[in-house]
């Protein structure tokens, strides 16, 4: 006879089977994924599918595994003992099992619960999807009731895993309707996604609790051996799922066990359960009352629907109104004048340039040349002609007519009218106000356009333009009466066609270079004139200099005449002979002389001839 139930060795096969799908499923999200699949993983990641049915799998898969150790050693009299006593597995398995994986579930649902909100990613995900990830509740809600189905007296820890499993079934559930509403872009759901990793993080923190005292316990004997798979949170949240009022799984018992309180025997109690149906049909009630009060915000007004029919339009403040669906209120703004860009945009909309650095590259949403698409721009067919000399070769001697293609960057400035009718009209007349603008402005501007030439178009003054076109798109929606007022039509750029960039460019080339020859010619031309003033300005410096230095010699040459001509008056003859010695002194220093006495006795006299000797260099006076 084997010692473990059939049965639990097929729901712990098959729980880890479901786990490790569950970790597959959440290994390829974490993972990098395919381009295809990146948005849908993210979705999965932000709706928490499918970290949060792990988690619960995994609280329930340790205790599940612990009990099946367990059953396999204890004692059986038909069979010889088990090598370890049952108390000793309890032990163990609680240390080796329980614990790590309750530790796991508990790490997976604190990640989910520090998941930031991303609606939308979470909405990203298709709605077959979610709608598939409830499924997942399914093979849970099999395995609770086959524990349900498990005698007490065979496996004891039926009644606290088959709660396990109740817990596991109903946040997996709960998940998969959070996916469905994050995939609907309900903003509730990030919250609920988080609310449901509250129970997963209490019944983890518990069993690890748990878990983790046993290691401090005795191991008691082996017939009251139990695995640790007992949680007052799963007890709790299995009572109030199910609602019941007796039994071992109520709340009244779970009080009654774990603090000694019998509520069952208490007339207060009883007359407030006598009371409780009565009581909330009064507060369905009044909170149905409650649905007859409508509050308009301070900048915005609402058009009152009483049994579908409007009948006035509420201001600002507190109003009382019909109860729904007797009455309804649909909220306007106060006159907010909104942004139409004509033309066609992509799916995922107009993207703003991302914003750059003074030193960085242009953003390529920046890119403004002519020969590229624009997202949002309007394209339209204008008449043209031909060029100069272009003649048509079956009708000669006249003009050929051609389309050309302009893209013109057009936006609407729209509000709802302020007057009462308006305001009617605008909520019960037209569904899409701004679909129905973006037609009315299209039909008007392509009519405008279909009648003028490309020269008209291009050369057209845009204020007056965008004046008409605004004339005629309010009369078409007076027409419709939509309650539409069309505040402006502005008229931000119109780009000639694609065929005119390259010319334009190559003009615009030629006006650079033109440009910048004559800016190199005036830099020459400064050049050449500071060089000119340096050469004349050094000239005039040189002959002041000059003049300055002449006058000044002659000053000199004036002053010592005018002393001369002073001491030969005063002086005569003395001062003749002082400058005639002068004059002499200095002529003879420089000059080589021979004085001869005509005193001396040349009879007796030493004779000596100074006449240089030949092949002799003659002396200079001075003796040199």
């Amino acid at each position: 006879m084997n010692r473990t139930p059939l049965l639990l060795r097929r729901l712990c096969l098959s729980t880890l089977g479901l786990a490790a799908l569950l970790a597959v499923a959440l290994l390829a999200c974490l993972l990098a994924p395919p381009a295809a699949l990146a948005a849908v993983a993210a979705a999965m990641r932000q709706s928490g599918v499918p970290a949060l049915p792990l988690a619960a799998l995994l609280l329930a898969a340790g205790p599940m595994l612990a009990s099946l150790f367990v059953a396999r050693a204890r004692p059986d009299g038909a069979l010889p003992p088990h090598p370890v006593p049952a108390g000793e597995t309890a032990r163990r398995s609680a240390l080796l099992l329980v614990l790590p994986l309750a530790l796991a579930g508990l790490a997976l649902a604190a990640w989910v619960a520090r998941l930031p909100p991303d609606p939308a990613a979470a909405a990203a995900m298709p709605i077959g999807l979610a709608v598939a990830a409830t499924v997942l509740a399914f093979p849970m809600l099999v395995g609770e009731r086959l524990r349900a189905a498990a005698p007490p007296a065979a496996l004891p820890e039926a009644p606290a895993l088959r709660r396990l499993a109740l817990a596991a079934m109903l946040v997996a559930f709960a998940t998969g309707l959070v996916a469905v509403a994050a995939a609907l872009g309900l903003a509730w759901a990030p919250i609920a996604r988080r609310a449901l990793a509250i129970p997963v993080l209490l019944i983890g923190a518990e069993l690890s609790l748990r878990a983790l005292g046993r290691r401090f316990l005795p191991p008691g004997p082996p017939a009251a051996a139990r695995a640790v798979a007992d949680s007052l949170a799963a007890r709790l949240l299995a009572s109030l799922a199910r609602l019941e009022t007796g039994g071992d799984g109520s709340a009244a018992a779970l009080l009654r066990d774990q603090l000694g309180i019998d509520v069952s025997r208490s007339w207060a109690l009883g007359f407030l359960r006598a009371a409780a149906l009565p009581l909330g049909l009064v507060l369905l009630l009044c909170a149905w009352a409650l649905s007859g009060l409508a509050v308009v915000p301070i900048d915005g007004r609402a058009v009152y629907l009483r049994l579908g029919a409007p009948v006035a339009v509420l201001r600002p403040g507190l109003h009382a109104i019909l109860p729904w669906p007797l009455g309804r209120v649909r909220p306007l703004d106060g006159g907010v004048v909104h942004e139409l860009a004509l033309g066609e945009v992509s799916p995922g909309g107009a993207t703003a340039p991302a914003a750059a650095g003074a030193e960085d590259a242009d953003p390529v949403g920046a890119d403004r040349l002519w020969d590229q698409p624009h997202p949002g721009e309007l394209t339209l067919l204008v008449a043209s002609t031909a060029a100069r000399g272009v003649e048509d070769a079956g009708d000669p001697g006249t003009e050929r007519q051609l389309f050309q293609s302009v893209a013109a960057d057009i936006r609407v400035l729209y509000r709802v009218g302020l007057d009462d009718r308006s305001a009617v009209r605008a909520t019960t007349g037209v569904l899409d106000p701004a679909r129905l603008l973006r037609a009315d402005a299209d039909q008007v501007v392509g009519s405008v356009f279909a009648g003028s030439t490309l020269a008209q178009v291009l050369g057209a003054d845009r204020e007056r333009l965008a004046s008409a076109l605004r004339d005629r798109l309010q009369r078409l929606l007076d027409r419709q009466r939509v309650g539409l007022e069309a505040v402006a039509l502005v008229i931000e750029a119109i780009h000639p066609p694609a065929g005119a960039a390259e010319a334009y460019h190559a003009v615009r080339a030629a006006e650079i270079s033109a440009d910048a020859s004559i800016y190199a010619e005036r830099g020459r031309a400064a050049t050449v004139m500071a060089q000119t003033r340096q050469y004349a300005f050094g000239q005039s410096a040189a002959a002041a200099a000059r003049a300055a230095e002449t006058a000044g010699e002659a000053r000199s040459l004036l002053t010592r005449f005018s002393a001369d001509a002073d001491a030969h008056r005063r002086d005569g003859p003395s001062f003749l002979l002082e400058r005639r010695l002068t004059d002499l002194a200095a002529t003879l220093g420089r000059t080589p002389m021979t004085i001869l006495d005509a005193r001396l006795d040349a009879s007796g006299a030493t004779t000596l001839d100074l006449r240089p000797m030949p092949g002799v260099a003659p002396t200079t006076g001075d003796g040199e």
